[in-house]
């Protein structure tokens, strides 16, 4: 996505530029939302989550909502390929779930972002 022309979005593939008509466009470019920002919107806020892939088979997404390992918010066991994706938002929970995994890694950071009353979801036809 690269901006709006005539009423449609501009995307770039490759070296094309493409003039893609659209009734209604949904938005899930994420919390640095070029579309956000075309539409002269505010950002959203955030939160940096702490996250690793790890070598360990995992079938199933695992959520864990309890006080020690998801704390405030909630963890995750996510199949990644034949790895895993494993995170926290905050940086205690993400060592104790490393402990209840049996792994050791040291965690990235990446935004996801935060709810709170009043964020704009929907401008014209886009939704966010």
């Amino acid at each position: 996505f690269k901006g709006f022309e005539e009423n449609k979005a501009i995307i770039k593939i490759g070296e094309e530029k493409v003039l893609f008509d659209y009734d209604i466009l949904i938005a899930a470019d994420g919390v640095n939302s070029a579309v956000r920002k075309a539409c002269g919107l505010p950002s959203i806020p955030f939160t940096i989550t702490h996250y690793a892939r790890v070598e360990k088979e995992t079938k199933f997404c695992e959520f864990y909502f309890d006080e020690d390992i998801g704390g405030k918010y909630y963890a995750w066991d996510f199949p990644h390929g034949n790895l895993a994706h494993i995170g926290s938002v905050e940086r205690e929970n993400f060592e104790a779930l490393c402990k209840k995994l049996k792994v050791n890694v040291k965690p990235l950071g990446y935004k996801i972002p935060t709810w709170q009353e009043g964020i704009q979801i929907k401008y014209k036809n886009i939704y966010f």
